[in-house]
């Protein structure tokens, strides 16, 4: 080969490269495929003091895959954003939901955390349901002492599932409704040093 071709293949590779790596960068989970309008949800009454978080699309496999809403317990001085799809440049790009501060006056949260850890769970005995799954009871802090939150059966469905308490470590998680896809949880976590 001559120098001339070798500038030739040196300089297609570079170009090739450099259209590799566009400008238009896509963000890992964005997809070139737009969502489906939303569905309409008929939304059950819910429990008192319950926000309704409404349901979305999530790509996974290929495809979209529409996750549920489900009620959640409302968060003073906060409002859920729900997840929603964004076009940003030539990408659809996720956007989880989250509860959002109400603007006002500056709000101050004081969070007392537990001096010790709970005590042991408490044995619960259950029989197997079909179409049902079991959240099991745990001890919740509500501010001065443990108390049990005994656990109780929920319907299976499609979509988000309830992810129990846990520990880990010297952390606290609090139950939370858990989505397949990127991570919303709605619930407590407490760090004991």
């Amino acid at each position: 080969m001559n120098r001339h071709a070798l500038r030739l293949a040196a300089a297609a590779m570079l170009c090739l490269g450099m259209l590799g790596r566009s400008a238009l960068a896509q963000e890992p989970g964005d997809v070139n495929v737009p969502p489906p309008p939303l569905r309409a949800e008929v939304v059950p009454p819910g429990p008192a003091g319950s926000v309704w978080i409404p349901g979305y699309w999530y790509w996974s496999g290929g495809h979209y895959k529409w996750v549920a809403g489900v009620w959640a317990e409302a968060r003073p001085g906060y409002v859920w954003e729900p997840a929603h799809w964004e076009l940003r440049n030539v990408y659809y790009h996720f956007v989880p939901g989250y509860w959002r501060p109400l603007p006002g006056p500056e709000v101050r949260t004081v969070v007392v955390e537990p001096p010790y850890p709970p005590p042991p769970p408490r044995e619960e005995v259950v029989v197997v349901r079909p179409g049902y799954a079991w959240a099991p009871g745990y001890w919740n802090w509500d501010g001065f002492q443990y108390v049990w939150v005994t656990g109780y059966w929920r319907t299976l469905r499609p979509g988000p599932y309830w992810h129990g308490p846990y520990w880990r470590g010297s952390y606290w998680h609090g139950p939370y409704w858990r989505s397949p896809g990127p991570h919303v949880g709605v619930g407590m976590n407490f760090h004991f040093r």
